[in-house]
Parts: C-alpha cells; structure tokens; sequence
C-alpha cells in the first residue's frame, strides 16, 4: 500500500529513485507513495500498474509527478492496466473478459490511456522522457498535446512508441525544433 513508502521521507537528498511495484499484488494508488519523496528528486523511474477502473490514478500521479518534481532532469514512466486481454491473431480481434469490449488485434483498445504531453511540459529541466506500457496492456495509450513537447527547451531525449504522434504532428514540431535543438 502507499504508506509502505513512507520511509522515502527520511531521505531529504535522495535525487534519483526507481519504484517498480508488481502489478500483480500492488493496491497503490501512487499520489500517497509519490508525497513522499523530497521535492529535489532529478531523477525518476516509475513502473506501476492500475485496475482497469482506477487506471485515472495514472493521470493523477503524472499531474501530481509534474506538479512536485520541478527539478527532474530524466522521467521515465511505465503506466500500464494491470488486467488480462485475449487476443486471436486468427479471427483479428482482442477481448476483454472483464467488460466485454473487442477490437480490432493489434490496434488501441475503445479507452486507451491518455498521456497528456502538456502537462509534462511543466518540467522545465527535463532533458529525458520516455513513456511505455507492459506488453500486455492491450488497450494501449494516445498522447494528447504533441505539439506541448516543444516547450521543454532542454529536452534532449524522446523515447514512446513509434506511431503514436501522427505525421502532421511531427512536421510541426520537427519545424518548431529545427535549429541549435
């Protein structure tokens, strides 16, 4: 649970943490472990994974990640459900037991994670992001404000999942970063 973590809070200096909590025992809910660790923190690496209806606690912990850690320098984020899906490559189509919902295999789900690039452009320092989820959260995630991304002036590196910024999106910002970026 969160307060499992609450001895993050003896570390006052701590500028680089890993948190990888298994998706299969976990009922963290992510802003309570996060209020933890000192606000000077440079470097983050958080794996956690959500039910499928508490998976809006991933946003929040982003909004919450942004909001505190104004000095991150690297963030990588692994946000992922933490339910089965089946797939049959044969038929082309994923199922989730849980609600019933199909779609097309290999393709996002109907309410894929939502990964808003405008809130991660608050963190001024960053030089490194990446975003991903396990292999087998099969409803997948989009970005919504591609463009926000060319407002981190420092950032050096860019690492999510081929596809996910659309060709228009990348033109834009490949124009509003040619230069010394």
């Amino acid at each position: 649970i969160d307060q499992d973590f609450e001895f993050l809070k003896s570390y006052k200096n701590l500028k680089k943490l890993t948190i990888l909590i298994p998706s299969d025992t976990s009922s963290i809910k992510g802003l309570k472990m996060i209020s933890f660790v000192s606000k000077n923190l440079e470097e983050l690496d958080l794996d956690i994974s959500y039910s499928d209806e508490n998976i809006g606690n991933g946003s929040s912990t982003i909004k919450y990640i942004c909001k505190k850690f104004k000095k991150l320098k690297k963030l990588k984020l692994k946000i992922s459900r933490n339910e089965s899906f089946e797939d049959s490559e044969k038929s082309n189509i994923t199922f989730f037991r849980k609600t019933g919902e199909k779609w097309e295999y290999n393709k996002d789900g109907p309410r894929p994670f939502e990964l808003d690039l405008k809130i991660i452009s608050r963190l001024k320092d960053l030089k490194q992001f990446g975003f991903r989820q396990k292999y087998n959260d099969e409803m997948g995630f989009k970005i919504i404000n591609p463009i926000s991304i060319t407002k981190l002036k420092k950032l050096k590196t860019l690492n999510i999942k081929n596809g996910k910024f659309s060709s228009n999106d990348l033109e834009i910002i490949n124009k509003l970063t040619t230069g010394e970026r």
